[in-house]
């Protein structure tokens, strides 16, 4: 609850522990398409293996400890809050990568399975508490 406009702010739990963080959000457009094609399920799953993979879906479109604008500054492979196991050490934990590509007001993003995602200037850069928001028109797979 925001003390001084006494309204409810919803709160990421996951994202507490960073400093600083991105959003990619996909537009409900988008979402409803995903769930068409079977990429997210229509309802929230009952089994462990269902919220699962919600999480991880979910976990995918956030980066962590980065801020980045559509300002052209920063571009590279960034971590996502999803991880899993090394597959060639599973005593260690990895990050799911997201490709970012950064021109001033031409942000496009490359996810895991190599679809490419451009961010529209108009849906970009909402200033949130200790981070950024994108509206995207699509959903990110964090799978091949």
């Amino acid at each position: 609850r925001d003390a001084t406009t006494k309204e409810n702010i919803p709160n990421l739990k996951f994202l507490a522990a960073y400093k600083k963080w991105t959003a990619f959000v996909p537009t409900n457009e988008a979402m409803a398409k995903a769930r068409a094609e079977g990429i997210i399920p229509a309802a929230y799953p009952k089994t462990s293996t269902g919220r699962d993979s919600i999480d991880k879906f979910i976990k995918y479109h956030f980066v962590i400890n980065n801020v980045i604008f559509d300002d052209g500054k920063d571009s590279g492979m960034f971590d996502t809050y999803f991880t899993y196991k090394d597959p060639l050490d599973v005593t260690k934990t990895l990050n799911g990568k997201l490709k970012i590509m950064n021109s001033p007001n031409n942000l496009t993003l490359q996810d895991i399975s190599g679809q490419v995602v451009p961010v529209d200037h108009a849906n970009a850069n909402l200033l949130v508490r200790k981070g950024v928001v994108h509206k995207i028109n699509t959903v990110l797979k964090y799978y091949n």
